[in-house]
């Protein structure tokens, strides 16, 4: 996916050093369809349906491409080293937990 704006900053007197969202690279979602977190099986997740949460235990478990948006929203909690949640989507719903996203 290109960046969707390459260009913005092209008016200004000095441009920023570093790489900026948008214009350097893509951000957002892309096409592929998130996938259900009430369906994670991975060695080191579980998922807890009743209180929406899920527990990653192991290391090194990467979660890519999940809507933890849906059935009122999901938590996720590590206690794991190299964990690694991209391309997914997070929203307060009506499961209003401590925290959206946890580690320890």
């Amino acid at each position: 996916m290109a960046a969707q704006h390459p260009n913005l900053l092209d008016g200004y007197a000095v441009r920023p050093t570093w790489q900026v969202a948008g214009v350097d690279y893509a951000v957002g979602p892309n096409s592929t369809p998130l996938k259900d977190p009430a369906t994670i099986s991975m060695a080191g997740v579980s998922v807890d349906n009743a209180s929406r949460t899920i527990s990653i235990t192991g290391d090194n478990v990467t979660l890519d491409g999940y809507d933890f948006a849906l059935h009122g929203g999901y938590q996720v909690a590590t206690s794991a080293a190299n964990t690694t949640i991209s391309n997914s989507n997070f929203s307060v719903g009506t499961n209003q937990g401590a925290y959206l996203i946890y580690g320890g």
